[in-house]
């Protein structure tokens, strides 16, 4: 990650290769070669280590087959001994007995009384022996260990001993006669019999039926499961089986094709009479061991056999505690193989690595003696501009600083004294202003300083971090944040500016308040506005905020053919800035064509525009010097143009507003008036005609008396209709002004009012009036009593409502009145509904109302639902005699 050090006020400086030259041409302490050797002497061990496990492996796997091999034969041996001895026994007492039948006269001439006898008393042997026979071509005898006996004259079918065995004869597996049936077949005997040399009997044979399962218990001498004991004869039927269930072999079959016997048969034929074979066994579908052994005299085999895996197991076993304790040995030969290896690597690479990081560190490591430098890394040669270690030996510490440090303080005093610190600490840490040899530039440094004092030498070491970038994003950190405060400060004020409403301020106040605040957010020596006026003809100072004491009695006015040019740039320019007007050709002459103002040195300026026509100009002007702006404060001042605009345009509507209010109160004035004027001219004159036409038609109907009917009733009818129109003059008279509100006040005008509609309507009329109140101001009074009689009216016309509530309430500084209804409320009827057939329109509905209580100072409000609607009007107490003061 080499990417060079970039020092203050130059150039980044390539970063040299990662191996230096002290690196390269440094001595290992141990060579490489040795790793070799070690990794050489491993090897051997762990090929020693498995040829030695492997051979241990083998031995034992053929110490192991031939120690059950020589069990499986000596085993083997036993059996033919012992069968041999059984076969002797039962057999033997057979032969003598039928010697002594010879000697009797033969088979034929002995009588079954005399013979079951010398039958049974051949039974005295073993167990094994349970039967004995005797038997020629014409006689068969037969003597069981049950004490039976059979005599026939035709031998049975399992005796039929051929004439060519050399007088020995072993017959196939036959059930014990003296066993039931149903369970001979689980307990078979093998026949044996030899032939007695007898001159009267040729064909003499005697013998027994032995049972051999005696030899199950000896079938744990062949040392474990798996184990077989079998007695075959030579042409390969199977007498006898002994064997783990379950059985495999089938006594009494075949097993000539066995591949076991076989080769069995082979090793006969070679002359041995015993010996060991391995094969594979169909019957078990595995390969065993076999163990063979001839029985003497007799043509059978004594079989012992076991399954090749139970014998390997043992061997099993201690192969594979070999092979973990070979594995577990290599692994502690490889992990202390790798554990010194890596730790020759590291003793070889130390000093190597030790350079390469002290060169390529990123920060200057420089070590010194005394007033000399002994070395340094390269990134402490790049920092200063140095060539190479020669041209670090050759410099000073004081020709790598400047000869002040910030502050005024000489270097040289500095340095003592921070290597004082040093000494005295153990160590110091301070910033350091640095000097590079070969372009001499300044750069600042964060400095880690250790001293080691050694006799009378001082050992120095200095750590030196470059703090370039830092003190630069450190700038950078801080011309952010005093930006985003100006951008509050600017966000602030222009709340303030678009919130602050006219309030009845001249405008004048108002942009006078936004060049200060403007002025305060940029920090500059002046803000003003100026309006374009007479038809575009002149540039009028609106408001102006300067620091100092400058005053101007009269704000300035400039014709605009002397600013063109500056106002061509804002017609075209929204923010048009300048940060030297000197050197700006635009502006030439721009101060000369300004005064009396003072000279602007620096200028901000933005165009205030009204429905897309150029009203005006806001600038912000430096005047003790050129001055840079910034992004955020020209769009500052763009904002405050477009809200100096707001503010013009807001109040020319509050200008309108006023004009239109003092309108609206002129006309209801002037309506009262003719109101007034058109009630009492409707009183004195009409309603006094009124009276005299009725008083007449009154006269002329008690002098028509004697009339006919007819023209009687019309007169009467005209009579009727005199004193209807003059009724109804008179209540449209204190309609239009009703005389009992400047006579008796507003509390008895409302009365009259409430009588009146409950006597047209039928509504119920709730009145919760005060027995009496002060005097308002004519104006007051007239005001109420025109909001009651409207909304009496509405509720008349509009509600449907059943009752009306009509309430007066004196306070300490107002005087309130209520109207309330429970009809349909303002959203459920049309409130534009008047002037129904024979109901005069009165009133201009709630507006109206709205405006005569605005006119007098008070307050109106509407409360309505779908239940009922409720007026309130609140006047402030004025009494009459204020009012005629006033």
């Amino acid at each position: 990650m080499d990417q060079g050090v970039r020092p203050a006020g130059g150039q980044a400086v390539p970063a040299k290769s990662r191996r230096s030259a002290s690196a390269g041409d440094a001595s290992l302490l141990l060579p490489s070669s040795l790793s070799w050797t070690l990794l050489l002497y491993a090897a051997l061990v762990l090929a020693t280590g498995w040829a030695y496990s492997a051979q241990r492996i083998r031995t034992d796997r053929e110490q192991t087959y031939q120690s059950e091999t020589n069990r499986l034969r000596a085993v083997a041996a036993a059996l033919e001994q012992s069968a041999f001895a059984m076969i002797s026994d039962g057999v033997g007492s057979a032969v003598t007995r039928a010697n002594q039948i010879t000697a009797a006269g033969g088979l034929s001439a002995v009588s079954e009384r005399d013979l079951s006898p010398a039958l049974s008393q051949s039974m005295s042997g073993g167990q094994y022996v349970r039967s004995v026979f005797v038997a020629d071509a014409a006689r068969f005898a037969r003597a069981g260990r049950a004490g039976s006996f059979d005599v026939s004259r035709v031998p049975p079918s399992w005796f039929s001993p051929p004439a060519s065995q050399n007088g020995v004869w072993i017959g196939a597996p036959v059930p014990d006669p003296d066993r039931p049936a149903d369970a001979a077949g689980q307990n078979l005997l093998v026949p044996i019999a030899r032939r007695v040399l007898s001159p009267a009997d040729a064909d003499l044979w005697a013998g027994a039926l032995f049972d051999f399962r005696a030899f199950e218990a000896l079938r744990t001498q062949l040392g474990g499961p798996g184990g077989v004991i079998a007695l075959v004869a030579l042409d390969g039927t199977l007498l006898a089986a002994m064997e783990d269930a379950p059985r495999h072999l089938s006594v009494g079959s075949n097993y000539a094709s066995a591949p076991a016997f076989r080769q069995g048969t082979r090793y006969l034929a070679s002359g041995w009479d015993s010996g060991t074979i391995e094969s594979y066994a169909p019957a078990y579908g595995t390969r065993l061991v076999f163990a063979f052994a001839q029985l003497r005299q007799y043509p059978a085999l004594i079989i012992t056999a076991r399954p090749l895996k139970a014998i390997l197991a043992p061997w099993h076993e201690r192969t594979t505690t070999t092979l973990a304790v070979t594995g577990a040995f290599s692994a502690l030969v490889l992990a202390m193989t790798f554990l010194l290896s890596h730790s020759l690597r590291a003793l070889r690479n130390r000093e190597m690595h030790y350079r390469t990081l002290f060169n390529n560190a990123a920060f200057s490591v420089l070590l010194g003696e005394g007033d000399r430098f002994i070395t340094a890394n390269d990134t402490a040669l790049r920092l200063f501009g140095l060539a190479d270690q020669e041209a670090l030996r050759a410099v000073t510490p004081e020709q790598l600083s400047p000869p002040e440090q910030p502050g005024g303080r000489p270097s040289a005093r500095v340095r003592r004294e921070r290597n004082e610190q040093a000494m005295r600490d153990g160590n110091a840490t301070f910033e350091w202003l640095h000097r590079r040899v070969d372009t001499g530039a300044t750069f600042p440094a964060k400095v880690d300083l250790g001293i080691l004092r050694e006799g009378k030498t001082l050992m120095t070491l200095a750590v030196v971090h470059d703090l370039t970038e830092a003190k630069r994003a450190e700038q950078q950190e801080e011309a952010e944040t005093a930006r985003s405060a100006r951008m509050q400060r600017q966000s602030d004020v222009l709340l303030r500016i678009a919130s602050r409403g006219s309030g009845g301020s001249a405008i004048s106040a108002a942009l006078e308040g936004i060049c200060a605040d403007a002025a305060a957010v940029l920090a500059t020596d002046r803000v003003a506005i100026w309006l374009l006026e007479d038809e575009g003809a002149t540039l009028s100072c609106a408001a102006i905020w300067e620091r100092g004491e400058a005053r101007y009695g009269e704000l300035p006015r400039f014709p605009m053919s002397h600013l063109s040019s500056y106002i061509a740039m804002l017609r075209t320019e929204r923010v048009f800035t300048s940060a030297d007007v000197a050197g700006e050709p635009r502006l030439q002459g721009f101060s000369e064509l300004t005064r009396p103002l003072a000279a602007s040195r620096a200028i901000l300026a933005a165009a205030i525009w009204r429905g897309g026509d150029l009203a005006g100009v806001v600038s912000a002007s430096q005047l003790d010097g050129p001055r840079t702006w910034y992004p955020d404060e020209a769009n500052f001042v763009g904002a405050v143009a477009d809200q100096v605009a707001q503010v013009l345009l807001d109040f020319e509507r509050e200008r309108v507003l006023a004009d239109l209010q003092v309108l609206a109160g002129e006309l209801v004035h002037i309506q009262n008036e003719e109101r007034r004027r058109i009630g009492r001219e409707l009183h004195d004159s009409t309603g006094q005609t009124l009276a005299a036409l009725e008083l007449d038609l009154a006269r002329l109907s008690e002098a028509a008396r004697s009339l006919a009917a007819k023209p009687r009733e019309l007169l009467d009818n005209a009579v009727r209709l005199a004193r209807q129109c003059s009724t109804e003059i008179r209540t449209a008279s204190y309609l239009l002004h009703p005389p009992l509100l400047d006579e008796l006040g507003l509390v008895s005008a409302l009365r009259w009012l409430a009588d009146g509609l409950r006597e047209r309507s039928g509504i119920e009329l709730r009145l919760e009036l005060p027995e009496s109140t002060p005097r308002l101001s004519g104006a007051n009074e007239l005001t109420l009593f025109r909001v009651a009689q409207e909304a009496l009216t509405n509720v008349q016309r509009h509600a449907a409502s059943p009752w009306v509530a009509l309430r007066l309430e004196a306070r300490e500084h107002s005087v309130s009145l209520e109207v309330e209804d429970a009809g349909r409320g303002i959203a459920r009827r049309d409130t534009h509904a008047r002037g129904e057939p024979g109901v005069p329109a009165l009133g201009v509905g709630l507006a109206g109302m709205r405006e005569r209580i605005r006119q007098v100072g008070g307050t109106f409000a509407v409360e309505s639902a779908d239940a009922g609607t409720r007026i309130r009007a609140t006047v402030p107490l004025q009494s009459l005699s204020e009012a005629r003061s006033a």
